[in-house]
């Protein structure tokens, strides 16, 4: 099935990405209780995760990011219309914690139906093209360690590790 990249509309994709957002958010949390060795509580992290005033800042992120021109949500669809995943980039110009100057990969997500379909692929080659429309050197993106499909998508488009970040379980308190 032909997948097409287009810019991101508000009111149109607006509900799709949230809720991608939130999926993306407890995916990351459960990696993250995996690393520790922790158990994953799907419902404390949903109920933490899935608030009115979370999905509210998400929203003001989307809306600003919507008219930034130093930000892109790019989105997949089908010919038909059919929502397939995004990619939320930006252009970080002030170096700070731990971020560098250039493009920075924020957030993407491909439907569990797309996955395998080269989908994150023609995501991050348009977000690649736009890094460099805005004369780009560099690029950047943070991933979960125990994510190797992540991992190997940043890689096969030239990303390579530049840092860790460690986690630790302390004692139960």
């Amino acid at each position: 099935m032909p997948i097409t990249i287009r810019p991101f509309h508000y009111e149109q994709d607006r509900a799709n990405v949230q809720r991608c957002n939130l999926a993306l958010e407890l995916y990351h949390s459960r990696l993250w209780m995996e690393i520790t060795g922790e158990p994953h509580d799907a419902g404390y992290w949903e109920k933490l995760l899935a608030t009115p005033e979370a999905a509210n800042d998400y929203d003001q992120e989307l809306q600003t990011a919507h008219t930034d021109e130093n930000k892109q949500i790019l989105i997949a669809e089908t010919a038909a219309g059919e929502f397939a995943g995004f990619l939320y980039i930006e252009v970080r110009n002030t170096p700070r914690h731990g971020v560098l100057e250039g493009g920075c990969i924020n957030e993407i997500f491909v439907e569990p139906a797309f996955r395998g379909q080269r989908v994150a692929h023609l995501l991050m080659q348009a977000g690649e093209d736009w890094f460099a429309s805005k004369g780009l050197s560099r690029g950047q993106v943070f991933v979960t360690a125990n994510n190797p499909a992540a991992v190997k998508l940043y890689e096969s488009f030239g990303y390579v590790i530049a840092d860790y970040r460690m986690l630790k379980k302390h004692r139960d308190a």
